[in-house]
């Protein structure tokens, strides 16, 4: 399960959170569990609500860089994890400024 919660995270690799590290940020994503590893069709609204709040506290760019690197390094075993995670954004109608990829930059 650990592992799993990890997988979420790749949903923000360029989210940031304002006084959160990098664990509280993923497991903050928690309720996006079951639709990432498959138990759910659709994201909760308890995941959207979590992807949002995150979403809302990426105020800088420095903070975003940090999480998107945690974020990143996590995810580096979970890869199988990465169609369904990529889903979460457009199905929860939320917009995040840079691609869901395990190999995306975070230097930008």
């Amino acid at each position: 399960m650990a592992r799993s919660i990890l997988v979420i995270g790749l949903v923000f690799l360029v989210v940031s959170a304002n006084a959160l590290d990098c664990n509280q940020a993923v497991l903050s994503l928690s309720p996006c569990l079951s639709f990432v590893i498959g138990f759910a069709p659709t994201p909760a609204a308890q995941c959207c609500a979590a992807v949002a709040n995150l979403n809302s506290q990426a105020i800088t760019k420095e903070l975003r860089q940090e999480l998107c690197n945690c974020l990143k390094n996590a995810f580096k075993d979970y890869g199988s994890y990465v169609a369904k995670a990529k889903q979460i954004p457009e199905l929860c109608h939320i917009s995040i400024p840079v691609p869901i990829d395990p190999n995306v930059d975070c230097s930008t």
